[in-house]
Parts: C-alpha cells; sequence; structure tokens
C-alpha cells in the first residue's frame, strides 16, 4: 500500500509515467534512479520514522535503510505532499536532527533528569512540555532474531531555547536531558546505526 500511494505522488508529479499494457493493466515507466528508491523502500533493512507536530500542524520522514549504508527518505508535509530522496545514513542523520529541531534552537548539553510516571502525571516536567514549540516522536522498526519486530523510541521536545530529548527507561520511568547540535546529531545517528540487517518482508 504505501509503495502504491508513493507511486501515485510520483505520476501526480510527472516523475513517473504509466503505458497502456492491456487487458486493463498499465506498465509503470520509471527512470534508473527511481526504480532503485522504490526498490530500497520495499525492502529495507529497518525503518526509522519520526513525527513532528507543532499545535495541529503535523509532518512526517520516514528511512528506510539497507544494509548498505544507504535509505530512501520519504517527506510528507501537512498537505500531504510526499517527496522522495536518497543519501548515505550519516548525511541523512544530520537532517534528521534539522527535521527535529528546524529553527536550530539546540544549545548545549545538560544532565539526565529521571522521572517516575506517577511524578509526570502530577505535573513535573511541565516546565518543558507546556513551552514545546515542536514534539517529535521518533521510532526505528527492526527484525528481531525471532523474526518479531523491535522498536526503539525517543522524543524531541523542542523548546524556542532547547532541545530535550526524551525517552522511557526499562524500569518505567522517563529520562530528560538537554541536548546540544552535536549530541542531537548523535541520538539520530544512533537511530540509523545499522545494528540487525533483515529486511522487513523477509522472515
Amino acid at each position: 500500500l504505501s509503495r502504491q500511494v508513493a507511486l501515485r505522488g510520483l505520476m501526480a508529479r510527472g516523475i513517473v509515467a504509466g503505458e497502456d499494457a492491456g487487458d486493463d493493466h498499465v506498465r509503470m515507466l520509471l527512470s534508473e534512479p527511481v526504480e532503485t528508491m522504490l526498490a530500497i523502500r520495499q525492502a529495507p533493512a529497518f525503518l526509522v520514522i519520526a513525527t513532528r507536530m507543532a499545535g495541529e500542524a503535523a509532518w512526517s520522514r520516514v528511512l528506510y535503510a539497507r544494509p548498505e549504508g544507504v535509505a530512501v527518505e520519504e517527506d510528507v508535509d501537512g498537505f500531504g505532499l510526499h517527496a522522495i530522496s536518497a543519501g548515505p545514513l550519516d548525511e541523512l542523520a544530520v537532517r534528521l536532527a534539522e527535521f527535529c529541531d528546524p529553527h536550530a534552537a539546540a544549545g548545549t548539553d545538560g544532565e539526565p533528569r529521571e522521572l517516575a510516571l506517577t511524578e509526570v502525571a502530577r505535573g513535573a516536567g511541565q516546565e518543558v512540555f507546556s513551552r514545546t514549540a515542536y514534539l517529535t516522536h521518533l521510532v526505528r522498526v527492526t527484525l528481531g532474531g525471532d523474526g518479531e519486530p523491535a522498536e526503539e523510541r525517543l522524543s524531541i521536545y523542542t523548546l524556542e531555547d532547547r532541545v530535550v530529548v526524551s525517552e522511557a527507561t526499562d524500569h518505567g520511568t522517563l529520562t530528560l536531558c538537554e541536548a546540544g547540535p552535536r549530541t542531537l546529531r548523535e541520538r539520530m545517528a544512533g537511530l540509523l546505526r545499522e545494528q540487525v540487517l533483515v529486511p522487513l518482508d523477509e522472515g
């Protein structure tokens, strides 16, 4: 389904053309770069999905990574327009950091702060949550050794003057930590680092 959506978007923009193949079938006419990107998109080693929100507006970015150290990057803006490109993982990690921090608000690194979920429910962390300009949720999806999808999640709170990385711990707490530009890029590179290189559509 996702590939069909991408193809329809490319056809609407004139990047892909259709040719009548008879019997109510249509043959897709693709340039080699477009065909390569769609092939990577169909069988990635892992996915990184980022959803950035500001009020009621939302933007999404999906990275379809391959063992060769490259990925297809697909952006969907607030109007539903798809943009697809490709590049090496290290460059795409920098772009992903910029996606999370579009106005370069990241300042300096801070000390991690661990909060129990009961503390959060009582209002702890509101000095971050209530002042957030952009909230980006990220999830990396990889097949584990048993063939079941494994997920790694973190959230980026972008304020006017700083960026805070939030992630849940194994013992049911939440860690908040301010991140400077370099640390934010390193966290994005960590999500894109090769770990289990098994295509998602293979058992």
